[in-house]
């Protein structure tokens, strides 16, 4: 049997079939397999499986009693599958049935963003194939996320199941009308007070949504776990000091979408929806709101340092490439964010408005540092590549040192959700 060990897990492919006769063999190959020090889960991977007699599933309970770690078999056909229900092995293990196959060749796009590819699949569904390798696991949780929001109230599209094609992984969720508030204000400019107004509302369900602690993961946990990595570019200790900022948010429980904007917020009738819930998990309400400082302040009004973090020549032009991610102008990219920062804090006197702008402000220089990390992640730079993004991520860093952080509570007494 082959074995691959990555990170913390080892995945071990399983025989085609295991009988009475085969059992013998399997049992004494599996048990004589050496799981290396460091390994936390183990994978028993079942693509080519297509019998397993009562013999073979004792040599299963064998080896677990063994390993004493999480056990996961992938990738279970049908009728395998019926086999590990009908004996109680899925009360037991994890087991995820085989993804089904979804042919994309010949659907329509209807979109492509910076995370994948979505198709009509027909007039109720649509698929959205990822970019990155993701894994099942990680695309089970985002639908498992969406899943919780919808029983909160949040808005958002129905999720129906995780399937293959033939460019990656991806699911299947319902077909809205592909109306983006973002492109809405573009097309008509007049209209993005009300549109910013409608992004305070949407923000406001899910700073009021309470989310249990074991239904999403922390949002400030996921921060942490997204500068993995960073010390390419800055130091343990500069790293340290971000860790520190995100530490100090006080404790809540509201939805945190992880990439509000325009672009992931549809209008639907006369309900506003929210897509690309990714990054979902409970925290603190300033997290969305800051979010929209990247995209609408910084994108708009530095675009040298965003070629940099994504590797564009200094000569190309760049409202083209503005206008594509955020599907406006840079122009009406900042009206949004004045529009959307007076309806926030409508009716908050100067002094409390004024701390949280500061807050906000912060907090930003966090969401900027971890969004250079993840435009870095599995990629190899040249020393030119990093001696540039260097410069761009300690501006930020910069601004971090020259706070103080014993002030942050009270800044946080001001914010108004």
């Amino acid at each position: 049997m082959n074995t691959n060990v990555t990170n913390d897990t080892i995945k071990i492919e399983l025989p085609d079939k295991v009988d009475s006769n085969s059992a013998p063999a399997f049992e004494e190959e599996l048990l004589n397999i050496q799981i290396p020090d460091g390994v936390q889960k183990i994978v028993l991977d079942a693509k080519g499986m297509k019998y397993i007699s009562s013999a073979g599933l004792r040599v299963i309970l064998k080896f677990s009693k063994k390993v004493s770690l999480p056990i996961v078999i992938d990738d279970v056909a049908h009728d395998v599958y019926e086999i590990f229900n009908a004996t109680g092995f899925t009360e037991m293990f994890t087991i995820n049935k085989a993804l089904r196959f979804v042919d994309i060749e010949g659907l329509e796009p209807l979109g492509r963003g910076v995370s994948g590819t979505v198709y009509r699949l027909n007039d109720e569904q649509v698929v959205k194939v990822f970019h990155r390798n993701l894994s099942r696991e990680i695309l089970e949780r985002i639908i498992h996320n969406i899943r919780a929001a919808i029983v909160q109230g949040i808005p958002t599209i129905l999720p129906f199941e995780v399937v293959t094609t033939k460019d990656g992984i991806g699911f299947i969720t319902e077909r809205v009308a592909n109306n983006e508030i973002a492109k809405k204000m573009h097309d008509n400019p007049e209209m993005i007070p009300f549109y910013a107004e409608r992004m305070v509302a949407v923000l406001k369900k899910l700073a009021a949504a309470e989310m249990k602690p074991g239904e999403l993961k922390k949002y400030e946990q996921r921060l942490i776990v997204d500068l993995e990595g960073l010390e390419v570019l800055i130091s343990k200790e500069d790293i340290a000091l971000v860790k520190q900022f995100i530490e100090a948010v006080p404790e809540r429980y509201s939805a945190v979408h992880g990439d509000f904007q325009g672009c992931n917020v549809i209008e639907q009738g006369d309900e506003f929806i929210l897509i690309d819930m990714d990054d979902l998990g409970y925290g603190h309400p300033v997290w969305d709101a800051t979010q929209l400082i990247p995209v609408y302040k910084i994108c708009p009004t530095k675009p040298d340092q965003i070629k940099v973090i994504f590797d564009l020549p200094p000569e190309a032009p760049y409202d083209p490439f503005f206008s594509k991610i955020f599907r406006m102008t840079r122009e009406e990219a900042t009206k949004c964010f004045d529009c959307f920062v007076d309806k926030y804090f409508e009716g908050m006197s100067e002094d409390r408005k004024e701390k949280c702008l500061k807050l906000m402000s912060i907090y930003n220089n966090v969401l900027f540092v971890r969004f250079i990390n993840l435009n870095i992640r599995g990629k190899e730079l040249t020393p030119q590549q990093i001696t540039a993004k260097r410069e761009v991520i300690m501006e930020y860093v910069n601004n971090l040192k020259q706070q103080d952080i014993a002030e942050i509570p009270e800044l946080f007494e001001a914010w108004p959700l």
